[in-house]
């Protein structure tokens, strides 16, 4: 039952790829643009004929890590995190501290989680800052 299934897949996945392969440097690898675009699959990233499209053209850019979109994205969303909280600006903090003389803070302080984000809410409105960098600003603040 298995083998029928796993031989449509490969065809339809040849049937993706094939126009991409263009030159003859791209026919020549075109084994290792199958392999990648299934690892691709097997991770959960690919769904669509487009989606396999797309990652095999990645592949032939030169982009060969097996990853998520957007993890790029995602790392450069940290870096700016970490940079943040590195140098944290004096109003921030300023707010932060008045934010935790509020009655929500209390009561995240007691257990209610759901009150963090009427505490976290005005500070974001007023400093454009990401949730997470202004959550743990808080928990690192005595």
């Amino acid at each position: 039952m298995n083998k029928p299934t796993l031989c449509l897949d490969a065809m339809r996945l040849a049937g993706v790829i094939t126009p991409l392969l263009k030159t003859p440097q791209h026919w020549d690898i075109r084994h290792e643009v199958a392999w990648y675009v299934s690892r691709c699959e097997m991770a959960g990233f690919c769904t669509t004929d487009d989606m396999r499209r797309l990652c095999a053209e990645r592949f032939l850019r030169g982009k060969r890590k097996v990853s998520q979109p957007g993890t790029t994205r995602r790392k450069q969303q940290a870096r700016e995190t970490r940079k943040m909280l590195a140098d944290i600006p004096p109003e921030l903090l300023a707010a932060v501290e008045q934010a935790k003389k509020t009655p929500a803070w209390v009561q995240y302080q007691g257990g209610n989680n759901k009150a963090i984000n009427a505490v976290i809410g005005p500070i974001i409105k007023q400093f454009r800052v990401p949730f997470d960098v202004i959550k743990s600003i808080l928990e690192s603040q005595p």
